[in-house]
């Protein structure tokens, strides 16, 4: 509607309300989504009033239109209370049918900045449940990055680069709290998975991590040796995906030096 975009949202909303129309037409999803976004566009917005509206659209599996979602995340951002309902439509676009790949992308990867953001807000309240999150963020950003790589004129560099600093972030971050095996494992899932997503932005933050190992890491050397060459055997077996074979190979070469490196202080 010509008056929402042209800043005059109130009056959009009153021609909606005014106009009477039948329940037919007010309880259609088109007319739902609408008002969502009239509602997203007030000010200040009526969230109350745009949830309802879309998770009304939401349960009917209609489609609404990329842009009313694009309106009602940022509106729920703005007032900086509606993380969970930004993670709805993060999941909503991402897993539904209706959505091509760019707008996919374009959500995948807000999800995984949330994630991100939240683990930062908890770093030194919980570092436990901080890790969790910059987890959960590394996942989706992979997500992310491989929905990019298959669009032309995808925002690949950016995912790429949000992807890379996650993983150093994380990997980094379990190897100072002591867990190295936390790495292992997010490496574990993504094979178990099966998703195909690429690897490849791992790679520079994996390298620090084993370069950190070397450092800091104590504790059990026979089990974390045998964490690395399982990892090394699953590149080798390419049992994981790298979009990029150098990064493949760059990285079967530093998980063997540091293999070697153990085998030799043993």
């Amino acid at each position: 509607m010509e008056a929402v975009k042209s800043g005059h949202a109130a009056h959009a909303l009153h021609l909606l309300q005014s106009a009477g129309f039948a329940p037919t037409v007010t309880e259609h999803p088109s007319f739902l989504a609408l008002s969502g976004w009239v509602h997203c566009n007030l000010e200040p917005p009526n969230l109350t009033a745009a949830r309802e509206n879309f998770e009304a659209c939401i349960a009917l599996n209609a489609e609404i239109e990329a842009r009313y979602l694009h309106s009602w995340f940022w509106a729920e951002r703005k007032a900086g209370f509606g993380g969970a309902v930004c993670d709805k439509i993060c999941r909503w676009v991402t897993e539904s049918q209706h959505y091509d790949q760019r707008e996919k992308a374009a959500f995948a990867l807000r999800a995984a900045i949330l994630q991100f953001e939240r683990a930062k807000d908890l770093e030194f309240i919980s570092p436990t449940d901080a890790r969790g999150y910059f987890r959960s963020s590394l996942r989706k950003h992979l997500d992310a990055f491989d929905y990019h790589l298959r669009i032309d004129g995808g925002d690949f560099a950016r995912s790429y680069k949000y992807t890379r600093d996650t993983a150093f972030k994380y990997f980094a971050e379990a190897i100072y709290a002591g867990v190295p095996d936390e790495i292992f494992d997010f490496w574990a899932t993504i094979k178990e998975e099966g998703s195909g997503v690429s690897c490849g932005p791992l790679t520079d933050g994996m390298s620090y991590a084993l370069k950190l190992m070397d450092e800091r890491t104590k504790g059990d050397q026979r089990r974390l040796l045998g964490r690395l060459t399982q990892l090394r055997d699953f590149l080798q077996g390419r049992r994981l995906h790298f979009d990029i074979d150098d990064d493949r190979t760059r990285l079967i070469g530093l998980l063997e030096q540091s293999i070697q490196r153990r085998r030799a202080a043993r």
